[in-house]
């Protein structure tokens, strides 16, 4: 059924296009042109785009119709049956989104009906101008609201706002241009050998030029915007069906812009300066028919990506070997004055192809020169960012980054890795003298040169010519997951300049959630984060009782400041008072043991008390730790890291490490 689906889709946009595109046609192009010239047939040829239009609006309505069956029914999971039996279709069409759509556009179009009706009935009389601006104006209405049934107008908020202002433009865009190209093929074909028409046919398309260039600009704005929104970049471009889909889209589209652009800068100018007209009214007609094909070969393409997920919302089976990293370009601040050279002949060989595109004279020339130094200039930068990359390599993990994770994923890398890779990731462990390429040091800076999903592919399938087995067939996805989360953890937390006693704008870990309970409510940190930074407290009893108790009498301060305590303990056992049967404070929260075992990770040599101050974006941004000669930070100390924060530009929240 998704294949009569994606027909129906087509078939419907379709139709939806070429009825604006003909009232588009007939206000911008055809009546003005008519207007200077009139031939004693001009009404016939109005009554054959009136019954296109009728056809159109005719094939709309069908077309829709069974596009709301096969959504009643998807939506249902009944057969097309029991759809109608059982009112399911009543009920898609007063409870969902689609459904109201569906009424509106259906109201929209039979509105449109009755204004083509009283188009035929005026014919030309006084008024008609009017009711053909406001029948053009209607039709623009039905196509625009299509937007509203597409993925754009599913999304919430103010991207969902931007997605269907953007869609609506790009629909009414490529019915201005799409819809329009069959009524333009009428006229040619009544202009060629009939020299009463040769004038209107210059004047239409000397307009449809013009009208065909906005409309060209306008798609390209607008399908910038949604792709955007709806594949996210190049990995959901390449690496989804959406993705594909959306490329194969852009080749017809090219395909199409270079016939329009054959159709201006050659075919028009022998057009409008008399050599040989008849010819090239045959040559427009036939490109305008090619357009045409191509047109309906992207709207089918576009029926198919309505029943296809949007490539930002699937992980990319990433289909190339390499990848390029731009954050490895310079490798390193010595090579900074040859990034700079190689720059500048890059932007020396761009600015002779830009002059090699404007100028005739010598152009062959200037475009070598151009194109020798862009490659000449380009292959070293080039190979600078090119990384190898694997099928999951922009995967992202669909388990939270959170203690459970942590705590679990350190167990499935006792079991599995730490024969090789060794209990505390320095690959000396027993396994690794016997293998003929030594493991990987999974603390070193350069773990964070890897994407998670490369990190993924390794565990699963192995590498270095199965030095380093795969374990799809021992772990199951979310427990490999998880063996990442923790080797990543592990990793940030052995960095010996990430984690400070004080806020720097470098890179900062993310924090690991935790739920908690204080005061009988459940949270979570990043909840709690949200909102506002924490400075989480991790607390063994006694030895931190007076640290507790000076945050208390503190507290008041650092809450005015936009500072929230919590305290976690590091033994979940531990009693909540002291030995002097004190309550602690109501700072200090309830947890489960994987908490204390998951931020151990990051604690760094020495043990607790420790404290760490997370932003607002869920990361680590400061440690401090009572065993350092720095110690932990007084309350004053703490409201001037704070405002040290705030003088950041607020991150977004990342699943592991965060860099500006």
């Amino acid at each position: 059924m998704q294949a009569v689906t994606m027909l129906a889709r087509a078939i419907h946009f379709a139709s939806i296009l070429s009825l604006a595109g003909i009232f588009v046609f007939l206000a911008v192009v055809a009546e003005p042109a008519l207007a200077r010239s009139a031939p004693s047939d001009a009404p016939a040829f109005r009554r054959t785009l009136r019954r296109l239009a009728w056809a159109s609006l005719a094939a709309a309505l069908l077309s829709g119709a069974l596009w709301l069956m096969l959504e009643a029914r998807s939506m249902s999971g009944r057969s097309l049956a029991d759809v109608f039996s059982q009112d399911v279709i009543g009920v898609v069409l007063t409870r969902t989104r689609f459904g109201r759509v569906w009424e509106l556009r259906s109201a929209l179009a039979l509105l449109l009906a009755g204004l083509i009706v009283a188009g035929d009935r005026l014919g030309r009389r006084r008024g008609a101008e009017m009711l053909g601006w406001a029948t053009l104006l209607l039709g623009a209405a039905v196509a625009a609201a299509l937007a509203w049934a597409g993925h754009a107008g599913a999304t919430q908020g103010g991207e969902g706002e931007i997605q269907v202002v953007s869609d609506a433009l790009h629909l009414l865009a490529a019915g201005a241009w799409l819809g329009a190209l069959v009524p333009l093929a009428l006229l040619f074909a009544r202009a060629i050998g009939d020299w009463a028409w040769l004038g209107v046919a210059r004047e239409a398309t000397r307009r449809f030029s013009v009208l065909g260039i906005a409309s060209v600009g306008t798609l390209l704005v607008t399908g910038t915007v949604n792709s955007w929104f709806l594949v996210g970049g190049v990995p959901g471009l390449l690496g989804t069906p959406y993705g594909r889909l959306l490329l194969l889209k852009l080749a017809l589209f090219a395909a199409m812009v270079a016939v329009a652009a054959v159709n201006r800068q050659r075919l028009t100018l022998q057009l409008h300066e008399g050599v040989a007209p008849t010819e090239a009214l045959r040559r427009l007609r036939r490109n305008a028919l090619i357009e045409t094909a191509l047109g309906l070969a992207i709207i089918m393409v576009v029926g198919a990506l309505g029943t296809e997920p949007p490539g930002a919302h699937l992980a990319p089976d990433w289909p190339l070997p390499f990848r390029l990293d731009l954050d490895a370009f310079p490798p390193s601040p010595a090579q900074g004055r040859e990034a700079i050279l190689h720059g500048v002949g890059i932007a020396a060989g761009l600015a002779a192809l830009l002059l090699a595109a404007l100028r005739r004279r010598h152009r062959w020339l200037i475009g070598g020169v151009g194109l020798a130094l862009v490659v000449g200039f380009g292959r070293v930068p080039l190979a600078w960012m090119l990384e190898d990359a694997y099928p999951t390599t922009f995967y992202r993990s669909p388990v939270p980054y959170d203690a459970t994770s942590i705590v679990a994923g350190s167990l499935h890398y006792a079991d599995q890795c730490s024969q090789c890779h060794g209990v505390d990731g320095h690959g000396d462990g027993p396994a690794a003298r016997d293998l003929p390429v030594r493991p990987a040091d999974l603390t070193a800076p350069h773990l964070f040169a890897h994407r998670e999903g490369d990190l993924f592919w390794w565990i699963s399938v192995g590498r270095n010519n199965g030095a380093m087995p795969g374990f799809s067939d021992v772990l199951g996805e979310r427990e490999r997951w998880e063996i990442v989360d923790f080797i990543r953890a592990r990793g940030a937390g052995a960095q010996p300049n990430i984690l400070l006693p004080l806020v720097t704008p470098g890179p900062a870990p993310a924090a690991p959630d935790f739920a908690f309970e204080q005061a009988g409510r459940q949270e979570t940190l990043h909840a709690a984060t949200e909102t506002e930074p924490v400075l989480l407290v991790l607390y063994s009893l006694p030895g931190s009782l007076a640290r507790l108790n000076a945050l208390d009498a503190a507290r008041d301060g650092l809450e005015r400041a936009g500072l929230r305590l919590v305290a976690v303990p590091v033994d979940p056992e531990a009693p909540t008072r002291s030995r002097t049967a004190a309550p602690l404070p109501d700072f200090a929260v309830s947890t489960g043991p994987e908490t204390a075992a998951a931020y151990t990770l990051f604690e760094g040599p020495g043990g607790c008390p420790c404290e760490f101050l997370v932003d607002r974006a869920g990361l680590l941004r400061a440690r401090w730790k009572a065993d350092s000669a720095i110690g932990l930070a007084p309350p004053e100390e703490l409201q001037a890291q704070l405002e040290r924060l705030a003088r950041l530009p607020l991150a977004r929240r990342a699943s592991h490490i965060h860099s500006h």
